[in-house]
């Protein structure tokens, strides 16, 4: 069974002729509505795809996830994904299947850079940086390691997604213990300045003892400025993100760091401590609006800690 699937958020412009177009050559076409406020799901569901939903919009990853666990329930021999945005071509699917029928391969990506297209060149240029990082990190050579066009076997959807372990926590926390020694993670739904506040510790928190150790997940930097740092139940260590850096700036490790992120936000790359309570923003992996870097590379944060 070929089973399509389409991740989406408020694509109603486009999600009927994706939809119409992928149905020639797929058993199903599925449609993992991100918590669209437009009429996504409606439409989807009038042209005939099988719809799941998100009440709130999780981001790309959490309905890539859903859609994995539906195919992996459906026992799907193929599982194909293709973003709802109309950027990628359908009449590239039968390649992709072929990919995985013909040559026996586990995993088949759609590479928008094979062929000349009409993607503009700015965008061409920060996608080849990302996926140059990425080459370099896991020893693979892909051409674009950022296209949502892929095609899965049956052995992928059974056995390499699961094995990521990804787990959503939406103002939710989980314990990990190891040697009779354990830590708490909190997860909160974001809370930023200026953007939506749908983070609550209170909830997030609970179960957890106040002289746990806590590590906090929470997406911007800002609720800790606002929040978090000064929150009586000691949240001792929070992992942050959303700044990229703005994705520019001048960094001298040890020595300098600038980036017009930080007229935005106090706490915007990098360890901050105050209280005796520390934040670590990560600098990312992605990017937002403009496909690229200038001086502020991507990362992915390694920390140790150790018991006092």
């Amino acid at each position: 069974m070929k089973l399509i699937c389409i991740p989406a958020y408020n694509e109603e412009k486009n999600i009927t002729t994706i939809i119409k177009d992928c149905k020639k050559f797929a058993d199903s076409v599925i449609v993992c509505d991100d918590g669209s406020t437009d009429d996504t799901a409606k439409l989807a569901e009038a042209e005939g795809a099988v719809v799941l939903q998100h009440k709130k919009n999780q981001g790309y990853g959490s309905a890539i996830s859903t859609l994995f666990d539906y195919c992996r329930k459906e026992n799907a021999d193929i599982m194909l994904t293709i973003d709802g945005d109309g950027q990628h071509s359908t009449d590239q699917i039968p390649l992709l299947f072929n990919a995985i029928t013909k040559h026996k391969v586990d995993v088949a990506i759609g590479s928008r850079f094979l062929n000349d297209d009409d993607t503009p060149a700015y965008r061409k240029a920060g996608i080849k940086i990302i996926t140059s990082a990425t080459n370099y990190a896991t020893h693979l050579k892909v051409s674009d390691s950022q296209s949502g066009f892929r095609a899965y076997s049956s052995a992928a959807i059974k056995e390499i997604h699961p094995k990521i372990g990804f787990e959503l926590l939406c103002n939710e926390n989980r314990y990990i213990e190891k040697d009779g020694q354990k830590i708490a993670l909190v997860g909160v739904e974001n809370w930023g300045k200026g953007f939506n506040k749908a983070g609550d510790l209170k909830k997030a928190s609970e179960g957890i003892e106040k002289d746990d150790f806590k590590i906090l997940m929470s997406h911007d930097p800002s609720h800790w400025e606002y929040k978090v740092k000064k929150d009586d139940f000691n949240y001792q260590l929070t992992l942050s993100g959303h700044t990229h850096g703005l994705q520019f700036g001048i960094e001298i490790p040890g020595w300098f760091k600038w980036s017009p992120s930080q007229y935005v936000y106090k706490q915007w790359a990098g360890l901050y401590e105050e209280f005796g309570r520390y934040i670590n923003v990560n600098r990312g992996f992605g990017y937002h609006a403009f496909p690229g870097r200038v001086g502020i590379w991507p990362e992915i944060t390694v920390i140790e800690l150790k018991k006092a």
